[in-house]
């Protein structure tokens, strides 16, 4: 008698086939995040405020072209949306003979003051000045607000828990905890 040949049939387990089930859909979720990822990066590095388009930097930096120059300011612009202060005229501040930059060398305004310089032309002589007095403003002037004239104007840039940013007799005030943003933002009304 001939024996009917039987091909061999590799008997797949359950566990089998639920080990490759689940290594396909590892593998796809890998796949599709990594897709994803790159998407998501180039959006995150991009942000249009007021129509003006921001890219970010390598040194996370957010820059955008004007006309005539480049701005580049620190924070996310995104995150200046919801900062709300009223228009702030800095060219009544550029009428100035001289403006009194006033800090406190305690707070934490390294970032701030850099962004003002850096973003904020003022063409009168700024001199730097304490708004209180302390032990690391013995060779600063002490100047506030109530020291701005028609010819001498107070730029008051203070830490603090209170967040206010407005322009009156000549003096600019910028408090809060967050200076680098309202700088920026007071930067941005200018463009």
């Amino acid at each position: 008698m001939k024996r009917k040949y039987k091909p061999k049939v590799s008997k797949i387990t359950k566990q089998q086939k639920l080990t490759g089930i689940l290594g396909l859909f590892i593998i796809s979720i890998m796949v599709l995040s990594a897709l994803n990822f790159y998407d998501t990066s180039e959006k995150d590095n991009e942000y249009t405020y007021q129509g003006k388009k921001f890219i970010r930097t390598e040194n996370n930096l957010w820059t955008t072209y004007l006309p005539n120059k480049q701005l580049t300011i620190i924070s996310n612009p995104k995150d200046l949306e919801n900062i709300s202060i009223n228009y702030i005229p800095l060219n009544i501040l550029n009428s100035m003979q001289k403006i009194y930059l006033s800090i406190n060398p305690k707070d934490r305004n390294q970032e701030a003051l850099y962004e003002l310089k850096r973003n904020i032309p003022l063409s009168p002589l700024v001199v730097t000045a304490c708004y209180e007095d302390n032990e690391l403003c013995t060779e600063l002037p002490l100047k506030s607000c109530e020291d701005a004239t028609d010819n001498i104007g107070v730029i008051l840039l203070k830490e603090s828990n209170l967040t206010k940013v407005e322009f009156k007799n000549n003096c600019l005030t910028i408090q809060g905890k967050e200076l680098v943003k309202l700088v920026d933002k007071i930067t941005l009304q200018q463009i």
